[in-house]
């Protein structure tokens, strides 16, 4: 199981402050994503699990500072943006979706 989660100065100087992916988990089944509603209360979360099933490609967009994966579902619909990860973390979870999608 690896978990990662991103940077807040990322979400600060992105402008994406709301409704943003904080955690992302890989387990043997899928991937969970959890999603902040607002910065002001980060308890209102809406947390979602996906199964590789439904993972249609992984693409790695390298930033200067952060990166971003991309998710993409199979019939197009419903993709997953994870935004303002760290470079290694980007690594790591793009290392372990590629070897299961």
């Amino acid at each position: 199981m690896l978990t990662v989660e991103t940077s807040r100065w990322a979400e600060f100087f992105g402008g994406r402050i709301t409704n943003t992916v904080k955690q992302i988990t890989v387990t043997e089944e899928g991937i969970k994503t959890v999603k902040v509603r607002s910065l002001v209360v980060p308890w209102m979360r809406e947390e979602e699990a996906m199964p590789f099933g439904k993972i249609a490609s992984v693409r790695h967009l390298k930033g200067i500072i952060w990166d971003t994966l991309v998710l993409e579902t199979l019939g197009g619909s419903n993709n997953l943006d994870v935004d303002g990860l760290r470079k290694e973390d980007a690594r790591k979870i793009t290392r372990a979706l590629n070897g299961r999608v």
